[in-house]
Formats: structure tokens, C-alpha cells, sequence
């Protein structure tokens, strides 16, 4: 099936999408985009995925109230939704200096790959993203070449607008590998389906057992079709659809 972007850039159509992952999806993936994320870091775009591999990118420099006013931060903060994630600790520095938010009931693939390590006995080892899907041998979407050199010298780029299909799927391709692939490796790694028991920040072997009957999702094509929300699209099944959500 495709993975399906929605791209949302007002406050109406954030809490909508907002209340449907609150009420539906107990368990999610996330990512920041922006200026140099971290404590002193400026946020302009959150990417939130399902299980299924539909990918919501909500456009924070488009809008800020998208955060408080759309209610992002009913969904950042929920204990009732997992939040799967790379690097936790720089995106929530991030969120609470620009927005005094605090990033609630998390799992960490970073940490926990680390927590694996000392498990067996050896350093404890924090992995970039790429390192960490390369070492367990998940694809991801891979930008052109165009915006791998933009990435790499302009600090700003995940401010320019509009945003390209290219830097869309880049965003998604931050959260499509985690979920279900890399979260249900580390978690049977680490071995909480054997203990029966929630580790802390992380789902129930309910959730883990809900994503064994989720089909794998086509991540990794280029082509891509910019379509409005309501547009019904009859593209081949190897595409990612973005749709501009009102």
C-alpha cells in the first residue's frame, strides 16, 4: 500500500488531525525538523506517522499556533500515545524552550539501541538514525542530491517554503523506518515481549502485537503526486501521496 503525507498548515485542520491520532493511534512515531534542534534550536515542522504509514506533517513555520492553538501539544504531551522517536532529548530541549512544552511517554530507539548494548555486556553506544537503520538493515527514503548538499550547508533550509516533494519525503523518511520496523526489533530485542511486562516509556505487548497484522508500506519511490486533501487519487501503489490537508 502507499504511504500517504498529509501536509497540515492551519490551525483548523490541526486539531482535526490532532483528535484523530489522539482518539485512534495509541501509538505513534515523531520527529522535528528546523534551525539547529536543540536547546537554543528554532522548530518549524513536525512529522507524525501511524502504524499503516500515513505520515502528518504539521508546518509550524507556516503557523505557529498550529502548536497550542491547533493542539500539537495535547499530542506531544499525552501519556495516553506512545511517541517513537530518534534522539528525544534535543527535540524536547527544542520544544519546551520555543513553546514551554514538555515531550510526554516516549520511546526512544536511540536510547533503547544504547540500553541493548549494555544489555550485552558491552559500551553503551548512541547511533545516528542512518547507523542505526543500517545496522539492523532498513531502508529509508533518500533525499536528491539537490537537497543532500542543502542539508549540508545551509543550516536554514528547513525553512525555506514551499516545501518541496523532496523535503516532504525526507521528513517522512525520518519516521516511516521507525515504526513498525525498527520499534519492533529493538523492543524484541530488548526482549519486553518475553517479560511481559511495560518497560518505561514504552507500549504493551498489546500494541506490539496490533503491528504484526499491519501491511509493510512502499517508503522509497521518488515520484510523487501534490494533490488537495479531498482529491481522490488513482496513482500506482509504488507512489507516496502527499495531500495538502485544509
Amino acid at each position: 500500500m502507499p504511504a500517504q503525507i498529509h501536509l497540515i498548515n492551519t490551525v483548523t485542520a490541526a486539531e482535526r488531525i490532532v483528535y484523530k491520532l489522539l482518539v485512534e493511534q495509541p501509538l505513534l512515531t515523531f520527529s522535528c525538523k528546523g534551525i539547529d534542534i536543540g536547546p537554543r534550536g528554532t522548530l518549524t515542522l513536525v512529522t507524525v506517522s501511524t502504524p499503516d504509514g500515513r505520515v502528518y506533517i504539521f508546518d509550524i513555520k507556516a503557523d505557529p499556533n498550529i502548536v497550542l492553538d491547533g493542539g500539537l501539544v495535547r499530542l506531544i504531551e499525552s501519556v495516553d500515545n506512545i511517541k517513537v522517536l530518534h534522539d528525544s532529548k534535543k527535540q524536547a530541549e527544542c520544544l519546551y524552550n520555543q513553546f514551554k512544552i514538555r515531550l510526554k511517554h516516549i520511546f526512544d530507539v536511540q536510547d533503547k539501541y544504547a540500553d541493548l548494548m549494555e544489555k550485552r555486556g558491552l559500551p553503551r553506544r548512541k547511533l545516528t538514525l542512518p547507523a542505526l537503520l543500517e545496522r539492523y538493515n532498513i531502508e529509508r527514503y533518500t533525499p536528491s542530491t539537490k537537497l543532500q548538499r542543502l542539508l549540508r550547508e545551509d543550516r536554514n533550509v528547513w525553512c525555506r517554503r514551499p516545501l518541496t516533494s523532496d523535503m516532504l519525503n525526507t521528513a517522512a523518511g525520518d519516521v516511516l523506518p521507525l515504526l513498525p520496523g525498527l520499534y519492533v526489533t529493538l523492543y524484541r530485542c530488548l526482549g519486553y515481549h518475553e517479560e511481559k511486562q511495560e518497560p518505561e516509556d514504552a507500549s504493551t505487548d498489546d500494541n506490539l502485537t496490533m503491528l504484526e497484522d499491519v501491511p509493510q508500506v512502499d517508503k522509497y519511490s521518488l515520484p510523487v503526486s501534490l494533490t488537495p486533501a479531498k482529491t481522490r487519487l488513482s496513482l500506482l501503489t509504488n507512489y507516496l501521496h502527499i495531500h495538502l490537508t485544509k
